[in-house]
């Protein structure tokens, strides 16, 4: 449990570890903090409110003051902060932007080069993300490249960058964002379907304040790039390593959002949520005290035996029950239907002007040795002939 989310490395894998925990049993201790392992006590945990809280217990709606994210609330009020959000991530407003997201994925694919050799991560998966998330929150053209700037700083203070710990310089870049989206909330010219819209106006109506609607666009922010590259990322790793999904994905592009289902379920993007037990709780046999720190592990309920047969197999025609890979219930991810749809143009776009992808030579993908996180820090590939 003592491995750092800014751990660079070629070999970990988080997943033979959670076999390796899961055969002591559906629920586990390790480090004082406890492990829901199995399908069913992972969806438990995500689900059951009233015994496990999205915010940490023995403080004032949290460790350090209000928690105002929708990460971090139950419901009502979680369900209130939900609301907000829903419409700007519809299926409708996604299909609306979604030729905003392939005219992107396709620019960017247009600089990446023409090899031997490209770098996928940096050259499209994180700025198509970034953009992505932009277009739907609602920043204007003319502001992105200021954007671009602050979004490293709010993954690095949330715990999700690169850097071991955030710096004075991120602190500040956070800062600014905030008073950007401040500005925007208070000028009531964003248009209403895109999120700084839609919570400008639950703002003026008094259903949101102001400072929940700031905080609620920056939990959007870290939660949806990296979302949207790790899975960018990591369903290129699965193509690239299952050379016949690749080619049937390649002659048939109808199999592409099986492809992503299947990745999402078979490398999610999201290993772990924490939740924290409101009170003495038995989970699976096992008794947990309140205020315990308890991690719903989607990366081994994902591959759970008992519901998942070979669930360590990437199988695109996988039939049954779906992953956790977006949450569940009340949390599950208001923005699933975005997340699948850039990822989908992403490697459409790539396909499309690199169709002779093949893994680099020696370690081609390096990625964060994290138990919360999973996905490629930097992904080599090789434009050429296919195998074979």
């Amino acid at each position: 449990m003592n491995v750092r989310m800014t751990d660079v490395v070629t070999t970990f894998d988080p997943f033979a570890y959670f076999a390796e925990l899961r055969s002591g049993g559906p629920v586990v201790r390790r480090d004082n903090v406890w492990l829901a392992l199995s399908h069913q006590s992972c969806k438990r945990v995500l689900l059951d409110h009233s015994s496990f809280s999205s915010a940490p217990l023995n403080s004032v709606d949290g460790v350090a003051g209000p928690q105002l994210s929708m990460l971090s609330t139950d419901p009502p009020v979680h369900a209130r902060y939900r609301s907000a959000t829903s419409h700007a991530f519809s299926h409708s407003r996604v299909m609306a932007m979604h030729p905003t997201f392939t005219r992107t994925a396709r620019s960017l694919t247009r600089t990446l080069g023409e090899g031997p050799e490209l770098e996928v991560m940096a050259g499209l998966a994180e700025p198509l993300a970034r953009a992505a998330i932009a277009a739907m929150v609602g920043v204007p053209e003319a502001d992105r490249a200021s954007f671009t700037r602050w979004c490293p700083a709010v993954m690095a203070v949330a715990g999700r960058g690169t850097r071991p710990q955030a710096t004075a310089e991120d602190e500040t870049a956070v800062g600014e964002l905030k008073e950007y989206l401040r500005h925007a909330l208070r000028s009531n010219t964003v248009h209403p379907d895109l999120l700084l819209g839609a919570l400008g106006a639950d703002q003026r109506e008094g259903r949101i304040t102001e400072d929940e609607a700031v905080s609620i666009a920056v939990a959007v922010l870290v939660g949806g790039i990296g979302t949207t590259a790790h899975l960018i990322g990591n369903a290129l790793v699965a193509l690239l390593e299952h050379e016949a999904v690749y080619d049937a994905v390649l002659i048939d592009r109808g199999l592409m959002p099986r492809a992503l289902d299947e990745t999402a379920r078979h490398s999610p993007p999201v290993l772990a949520i924490p939740r924290w037990s409101r009170s003495d709780t038995v989970l699976e046999g096992q008794t947990i005290r309140a205020g315990s720190v308890v991690l719903a592990v989607i990366g081994s309920a994902n591959r759970a035996p008992d519901v998942f047969s070979e669930g360590w197999r990437f199988d695109i025609h996988r039939r049954g029950a779906p992953g956790l890979a977006f949450g569940h219930g009340a949390h599950g991810c208001p923005g699933r239907g975005m997340v699948l749809d850039v990822a989908r143009t992403a490697l459409e776009a790539l396909l499309d002007r690199y169709p002779t992808l093949t893994p680099a030579a020696g370690a081609w993908v390096k990625r964060e040795a994290s138990l919360f996180v999973y996905g490629p820090k930097t992904a080599h590939v090789r434009v050429g002939e296919r195998r074979p």
